[in-house]
């Protein structure tokens, strides 16, 4: 089979140009993906077309940036297609991976391109390097002070660095303090005097949350994930000590929950929206608390096909909670079969899954570890010297607990042979819709229930049909 792939990056787009060269040279079916990005590597379409694809078949597109748009991901592509046995025939740049200069030509193209991308990044460390010489925070930073400093001007002194706003900074390390001490930060906020940063804006829960996770908060400068240098303005708002216990607090906080368990508000969350659609219009489903605020998903919002705009089908819902349950009985039938088990080692939530958790948790301790152990702590109190021993020891400590855990896996590993099933109920929404949409077709279509006294239940409503089947 010669198969096409067409894309368009917005749905205002029109992909008939492609579709119809694709026709011209051959192909037997074309899929085509509308309103999708090439940097996503999850596309309906082209999901579709993959798991298609057989030995001796061709994949056709028009150009390489169709069905990908980074270098590293276009290589994976084209590995993928070769261990599978199906050529790759890109039109306008004349490449065909069935034939020897094919293959020479895509990886020439992908070694300019890869030419052209350490010459950017060489450009931005060059860049960094200068800014780093330069050691002002305004400069680098830009906009408006965060809380805790202020412009001291004039405007016409382009050397001139932010300075230390004291009555700011001592209310934030003063919010720093209760918050590490157990507090939430809109109970901290509510109940601190009001306060407002250097252009008059009234701080928030969300700002207060936000200054206290700023490097700058602390007198660190920042770029690209890196701190990359401490700036000289006397005392900073938050001390080193602080500032590092903070980031850990809020990166523990963001480890997410169960999904179905209601947020700290206690209203309940809808998180497989954006995996159903309805029935009668093709629209996304949405959460909404609905009739006596049982929790329905229902379709609402209007959209747009082909640039006439759909009005929602308002009566088209379905109840939230046995839209979970079914999800759940199909997971955990998924989890039993012998396709599930071999699948489930790659799943969010399998052995693999929490061993990438736990290889992630290990680096960024290791990384804290190693910024913590290379501060100079000469012109610091004692007391602060104290707090660095002792997040140095916390730190070893909890990367000699997850290193403990990784052995536990890897005698788990070796007992089912790397078979080790899905707990569903511990695992959050990002997690449950990433191992659905491992395991079913998605999106999953609502059809419209029954009006009277017989009703079409969830499960005669819903359709979930194994991913590989």
């Amino acid at each position: 089979m010669r198969y096409g792939y067409a894309r368009v990056s917005t749905r205002d787009q029109h992909p008939e140009a492609q579709t119809d060269r694709l026709d011209a040279a051959g192909c037997d079916e074309t899929f085509t993906d509308k309103g999708v990005s090439g940097s996503q590597r999850r596309r309906p379409k082209w999901d579709k077309l993959l798991r298609l694809l057989q030995p001796g078949d061709e994949l056709v597109c028009i150009r390489l940036d169709r069905i990908g748009r980074s270098v590293a991901n276009l290589l994976e592509i084209v590995a993928w297609l070769e261990d599978h046995k199906v050529k790759l025939v890109v039109l306008d740049q004349n490449i065909d991976t069935g034939t020897t200069m094919g293959k020479l030509l895509f990886h020439m193209l992908a070694a300019i391109a890869e030419f052209e991308r350490d010459l950017i990044i060489e450009r931005t460390c060059d860049g960094q390097a200068t800014v780093r010489a330069m050691a002002n925070m305004r400069r680098i930073l830009g906009g408006i002070p965060p809380l805790g400093y202020f412009d001291p001007g004039p405007l016409s002194d382009d050397s001139r660095d932010w300075a230390i706003d004291q009555d700011a900074a001592d209310w934030l390390a003063d919010a720093a303090d209760r918050v590490l001490a157990g507090e939430p930060t809109h109970a901290v906020w509510k109940s601190s005097p009001p306060m407002s940063d250097s252009a008059g804006r009234p701080i928030t829960d969300a700002r207060l949350r936000a200054a206290l996770q700023r490097p700058a908060s602390a007198g660190y400068i920042e770029i690209g994930g890196e701190i990359i240098g401490t700036a000289d303005l006397g005392r900073p708002p938050l001390d080193a000590a602080q500032y590092v216990q903070l980031r850990r607090l809020f990166a523990l906080r963001k480890t997410g929950r169960p999904a179905g368990a209601p947020d700290e508000t206690g209203r309940a969350r809808y998180p497989y929206g954006r995996d159903l659609r309805c029935g009668r219009c093709g629209n996304q489903l949405s959460g909404t608390p609905g009739y006596q605020r049982k929790g329905y998903y229902a379709c609402r919002n209007p959209h747009i096909i082909g640039g006439v705009k759909i009005e929602p089908c308002r009566g088209m819902s379905v109840l939230a909670s046995e839209v979970h349950e079914l999800i759940a009985e199909f997971m955990a039938s998924w989890n039993a079969s012998a396709e599930g088990r071999a699948a489930a080692a790659a799943v969010p939530g399998g052995t693999a899954g929490r061993r990438a958790e736990i290889e992630a948790d290990i680096a960024d301790l290791s990384e804290q570890l190693a910024d913590l152990m290379g501060t100079r702590l000469r012109q610091r109190t004692q007391l602060v010297r104290n707090k660095f021993g002792d997040l140095i020891a916390e730190a070893r400590h909890d990367i000699e607990v997850l290193e403990a855990e990784l052995d536990e896996l890897d005698e788990i590993d070796a007992q089912a042979g790397s078979t080790a099933g899905i707990d569903w109920d511990e695992l959050t929404d990002s997690q449950r819709r990433e191992a659905l949409a491992e395991a079913a077709q998605l999106p999953l279509i609502v059809r419209a229930g029954k009006t009277g006294p017989r009703p079409l239940s969830v499960a005669d409503r819903i359709e979930i049909l194994p991913r590989r089947s």
